[in-house]
């Protein structure tokens, strides 16, 4: 979205989980003066972005307009030195008080919490999820799914009809995780207040409830979230590895969760970084941090249907493929029937669309979730509350209310989804066709695929295509959501597709 750059007016639970060998911590006092991250926007030729990206910047935010790409990004007075060596200004993004991202969330702190709340805090976000487990043993399994750095536990919450006497997974499963980046406080409360509402709507959910398993993850990076409730730290995204084993956290320590997924890991350096101090530093190595194994355990374990992941700020609703841009999964059909397009988006205002299609990104949750465990998985990346307010969402009770509300009926379309993905239940009312073929003018390669993506209930496929003009082939195909031929030619043209009967016949469509 586009800025002016100039000032605007204005419980006690047995709690099971792996055990991580403990190595001396390093101190997570405030970061130093010039290490502090603030948000900041420039206006740049197209392009700007990805090479930014590719140089280990934070690029938060980008848009063409008026044939400048307008560029949000967070920076510590390191990457603006760097900055300005590449011929960059960049300015502050600034809220409707004028205050920048550090000064907003001094105010906010300054002024006691009314939503917020930290993890491990008395009366947190720990202490919260304990609290609803205690009470409602019928419906809810509380567990740790792992440690982080610093010793914490993971807290998973499952609700569902029985939740303490079946085994876990045993039902159609959905997990809604949040704020592996420690600075999308949003994030946070929004899984937290969606727990919330399914356990006081518990009556209504009873169906959804005998049928699923819905699994909640506020907090994957616990460490890191503490740590932006210190002064300073507001904008710290990481998790608190101690990079360089000074003892201290500073700008060039921490990794990136959700860049450290074996899937795709160091695709490229513009969905991840190799650069320690860069914010998506991807780690040392894949499922190097104790935080990227507890959810890719969890997600193995379970083995969910689907998942929502949340994150901020968007307003983005995005689902695979991450890594490389123009690139379809399989299951594109299910997604765009969920998430709408952007006439009619699933959530009121936010941009639907293929990951790659708005930025790369490798090791990341969505594509590990797709691909490795055949998870539907998204990406909601929540509002910013307020224009300018980024990352720092406003303490007001009812903005944040809100945000919960307009993303309400979305979460509860994938958890009812969950029983028969393929046929996705939604309020948008959308269906998946059986089948869509991928149609092509001219291969430019020694071979090209010719392909059709069809729904798993038609059984085998027949698929008619035909190359350069030459006589109509016909090759069967397996049942699956996706099947394939390859035909070796210049130029191939899909002209049909029919499902199997008992003297196959080219199809009209």
């Amino acid at each position: 979205m586009s800025r002016p750059l100039t000032l605007a007016a204005a419980l006690v639970l047995g709690l099971g989980g792996c055990l991580v060998t403990m190595t001396p911590q390093a101190s997570a006092d405030p970061l130093p003066p010039r290490d502090r991250i603030e948000l900041y926007q420039l206006d740049s030729p197209p392009g700007t972005a990805q090479t930014l990206r590719e140089k280990g910047f934070d690029v938060v935010q980008q848009e063409i307009e008026n044939g400048k790409e307008h560029i949000e990004l967070t920076a510590a007075q390191t990457d603006l030195d760097a900055l300005g060596k590449l011929g960059h200004k960049p300015e502050p993004v600034r809220n409707p008080q004028g205050q920048t991202q550090l000064e907003a969330a001094r105010a906010q702190a300054a002024g006691g919490y009314t939503v917020w709340r930290s993890y491990s805090e008395p009366g947190g976000i720990a202490a919260q999820l304990k609290a609803i487990a205690a009470a409602n043993r019928d419906i809810v399994k509380l567990q740790s799914i792992g440690k982080t750095l610093r010793g914490q536990d993971i807290l998973a919450a499952k609700v569902t009809t029985g939740a303490r006497l079946l085994p876990d997974g045993v039902k159609p499963a959905t997990l809604y995780s949040a704020t592996q980046h420690a600075r999308e406080w949003i994030a946070t409360e929004v899984d937290m207040r969606l727990l919330k509402y399914v356990i006081a709507n518990r009556a209504t959910l009873k169906d959804l409830l005998n049928k699923t398993e819905l699994w909640f993850v506020p907090v994957a990076n616990p460490d890191g979230y503490d740590f932006t409730f210190t002064e300073g730290n507001r904008l710290w995204r990481k998790n608190l590895r101690d990079n360089d084993g000074d003892g201290r956290i500073t700008i060039g320590d921490g990794v990136d969760p959700n860049r450290n997924f074996p899937t795709n890991f160091h695709y490229d350096e513009e969905g991840s970084s190799s650069i320690p101090s860069s914010d998506t530093y991807r780690g040392a190595g894949p499922a190097s941090e104790p935080e990227t194994k507890a959810m890719d355990g969890l997600l193995k374990r379970v083995g969910f249907e689907m998942q929502l992941n949340y994150h901020s700020y968007g307003p983005l609703l995005l689902y695979p493929v991450g890594f490389q841009i123009a690139t379809e999964a399989a299951d594109n059909p299910i997604y765009e029937a969920l998430t709408g397009n952007d006439a009619k988006p699933a959530i009121p205002g936010f941009d639907p669309d293929l990951s790659a299609e708005l930025y790369t990104t490798n090791g990341d949750t969505n594509d590990r979730a797709h691909f490795q465990y055949g998870t539907l998985s998204w990406t909601p990346e929540l509002d910013e509350g307020c224009d300018g307010c980024g990352f720092v969402f406003p303490d007001d009770e009812a903005l944040v209310r809100a945000e919960f509300e307009k993303g309400l009926p979305f979460a509860l379309d994938v958890a009812r989804s969950a029983v028969n993905p393929v046929e996705p239940v939604n309020h948008l009312g959308n269906t998946t066709p059986d089948f869509e073929i991928d149609p092509f003018e001219v291969s430019y390669g020694k071979s090209q695929v010719v392909q059709v993506n069809a729904k798993r209930k038609l059984g085998p496929v027949f698929l008619n295509y035909q190359v350069n003009g030459a006589a109509p082939r016909r090759s069967r195909l397996p049942g699956g959501r996706a099947a394939s031929v390859t035909a070796t030619a210049t130029t191939a043209t899909t002209i049909g597709c029919a499902a199997r009967s008992p003297e196959p016949s080219p199809a009209t469509g």
